[in-house]
């Protein structure tokens, strides 16, 4: 006869186990998971983020209210446009375009510069964008967020009126300057890009572009009370010329036929003779005097090139500076003929 297995003697549950012990886990676990659920989401964190831009500006807009509130209307707080934004909104330029949170003292330091219009030091460029020539499509690489904030840039002949941006307008506080190169410069360079392609195909070399540009020296504007430099358009040697470029504002399409002379068709009529000596308009005197204006600035920045190169004995800079001072002397000459 098969004998029966034997049973399986239970063994006693282990200290601490069985239903308490499930009550411990599930309670752990629920602990865990309300403690999980406290964790701030990256969704919030972002609003963090944007919490401290915000707080950096209203921190400037409360310290210069405090402290020269006696120096604006009262409703200039709020008034979109006031003096007083525009003050503030400087200052806060400022302070995030050198990517420090500024402290109290610094804020108020920056503030009296700039409405006192004090001069400034002088904003460092490098000197190979207004001593050489660069092809157009260039512009887009110039370091413009390493440019002292204060400095101003201006180009009637590139950008739409008002044709002038302060650099802490231009890059944004961790450097990009993207958006300020499509709002100041990228309908200039698209514009280049249609004439050459035009004329030569996608695939051009840059041995048949004529379109450069040049910066001039950091001047200080007395009238203004401010550090500007002027981009100018020329040609590979220096000259300037605008080669029929009218700006129009960033967005704006341009077309280059507009700008070129038109041949009659066969059979077509051509177009009326123009007088051998046309009236000048105010448009023209104008436009001549704005031109006459920039040559002079640039004659004075390269005469003082001309002398602190003599002064510390650079004979072959020098060399070079009074080559461009005679080329710009011809232009203004031609101008004043």
């Amino acid at each position: 006869m098969a004998k029966k297995p034997k049973k399986k003697k239970r063994q006693a549950k282990p200290k601490g186990k069985g239903t308490s012990a499930k009550k411990q886990r599930s309670t752990k676990k629920a602990t865990t998971k309300k403690a999980t659920n406290n964790k701030p989401s990256s969704r919030k964190g972002k609003k963090l983020n944007r919490k401290k831009g915000l707080g950096l500006y209203i921190r400037v807009k409360s310290l210069i209210w405090k402290v020269h509130k006696g120096e604006y209307a009262s409703g200039e707080y709020r008034q979109k446009g006031s003096k007083f934004l525009q003050n503030v909104r400087k200052v806060y330029n400022e302070c995030k375009q050198v990517g420090a949170d500024c402290t109290n003292g610094e804020i108020l330091d920056k503030y009296q510069q700039i409405v006192s219009g004090e001069k400034r030091p002088e904003p460092f460029i490098s000197a190979d964008l207004y001593e050489d020539t660069h092809p157009y499509w260039e512009l887009k690489d110039v370091e413009f967020a390493v440019f002292a904030p204060y400095l101003w840039i201006v180009s009637p002949m590139l950008i739409a009126p008002p044709s002038e941006f302060e650099i802490s307008e231009y890059a944004s506080p961790d450097g990009d300057t993207t958006e300020g190169y499509n709002r100041y410069f990228k309908e200039w360079v698209d514009w280049c890009n249609m004439v050459y392609r035009d004329q030569h195909g996608m695939d051009f070399g840059s041995e048949v572009v004529e379109i450069h540009f040049v910066f001039t020296k950091p001047t200080w504007n007395e009238q203004k009370k401010r550090w500007e430099t002027e981009i100018l358009s020329v040609t590979p040697q220096g000259v300037i010329e605008d080669f029929g470029y009218v700006p129009k504002g960033a967005g704006e399409a341009h077309n280059p036929d507009e700008h070129k002379e038109h041949t009659p068709k066969k059979g077509e009529q051509p177009a009326t003779t123009q007088p051998e000596t046309p009236v000048p308009t105010a448009k023209s005197e104008a436009v001549k005097t704005a031109k006459l204006d920039r040559l002079l600035k640039t004659k004075k920045s390269i005469m003082d090139e001309v002398k602190l190169y003599a002064d510390i004995g650079e004979e072959k800079e020098k060399k070079s500076a009074i080559e461009r001072l005679k080329k710009i002397n011809k232009q203004i000459d031609a101008l004043n003929e």
